[in-house]
């Protein structure tokens, strides 16, 4: 009974206590990144979540570029009346083609896109009216999948933009901003599953932010590897791996106490580690994921360690050059 009326209660609670405040507080950070870093071109991308009036209209206020996969059908300045009507009614721009990375049993795929784009103003809220707030112009692009494979649902994105979209090139643009938000959902998924950063415990917050600093770093090294070695395939593994790592893996694997005279591959050596940490190799899965790799990782520190206790002069020589 606690949570009964809980639903239409929340559109009546002020910003600040509401989960949706925590956009807000990503986007004043971010846009006090960029008042330190001019050069650069920062902009915030959310999910539906982060589909909240006052983000945009934070946004305009502080002149700072957000893109959102709208979740509303708001209300618009326009004879169609409601975003969803108005941007599927705008005439189709071109096709684009979007890599949708593997989920769980699905594998990874191509899909052809419709693309459509406009500008129109956004209403507030309506149970916002008698607070007078302006209305907003947002530029709103449309990616939707029009012939999916039987059985797989389609790709259908709305992304409400305060970036100009003037031509087909920079829906396109915006497009690809989107689909950034993959990278960074794996990037999340090595912080909390593999480094176990929700786990931490310390007295006081100065102390988790260092450690915090670190599993960043981790997280940032198990994804590079992980990408990297299918970008580049031929590069040398020791751009990622010290010299002990790469030869102790490669005696392991190869059943030798002598190592070779080059580096393997990345994607031989990432191949290796995501063994150690249960990959199979089956075709239909596809290349090594971050789980297996981050798993192998922490076997290869034993396979180190033991490298090192059977080869005392790498390690003196590994000591010298610090």
């Amino acid at each position: 009974m606690e949570e009964f009326g809980k639903k239409h209660q929340r559109k009546r609670r002020p910003l600040e206590d509401k989960e949706s405040r925590k956009w807000l507080d990503s986007l004043e950070r971010t846009h006090a990144v960029g008042a330190v870093c001019p050069h650069l071109e920062l902009v915030s991308v959310g999910d539906r979540e982060a589909d909240v009036y006052d983000l945009f209209r934070r946004a305009e206020e502080l002149h700072h570029p957000v893109l959102i996969r709208g979740c509303w059908n708001r209300g618009v300045v326009h004879e169609e009346g409601h975003l969803w009507d108005f941007i599927e009614h705008q005439p189709m721009a071109g096709t684009y083609r979007v890599t949708v990375p593997r989920q769980g049993g699905r594998r990874e795929r191509e899909a052809k896109v419709a693309v459509r784009y406009g500008r129109v103003p956004l209403k507030p809220p309506a149970q916002r009216v008698r607070e007078h707030l302006p209305t907003l112009t947002v530029d709103v692009v449309l990616a939707r999948e029009e012939d999916p494979p039987v059985g797989v649902e389609p790709l259908n994105w709305r992304l409400i933009t305060t970036v100009a979209v003037d031509h087909l090139e920079q829906a396109l643009e915006r497009i690809q901003w989107y689909t950034c938000r993959w990278g960074v959902e794996v990037y999340h998924k090595v912080l909390k599953s593999g480094c176990r950063i929700e786990d931490r415990q310390f007295e006081d917050a100065a102390a988790l932010e260092r450690y915090l600093a670190i599993d960043a770093v981790v997280a940032w090294r198990v994804m590079g590897l992980t990408m990297q070695s299918r970008e580049t395939p031929e590069l040398p593994c020791d751009v990622f791996l010290d010299l002990e790592q790469w030869q102790a893996l490669a005696c392991y694997k190869r059943r030798t106490r002598t190592p070779p005279k080059r580096p393997p591959t990345l994607t031989q050596a990432t191949l290796w580690i995501a063994e150690l940490g249960g990959y199979q190799g089956r075709r239909s899965g596809g290349p090594p994921g971050v789980t297996v790799v981050w798993r192998g990782l922490r076997r290869l520190d034993d396979l180190v360690d033991m490298w090192l206790v059977l080869n005392p002069k790498s390690h003196r020589k590994r000591c010298g050059q610090r």
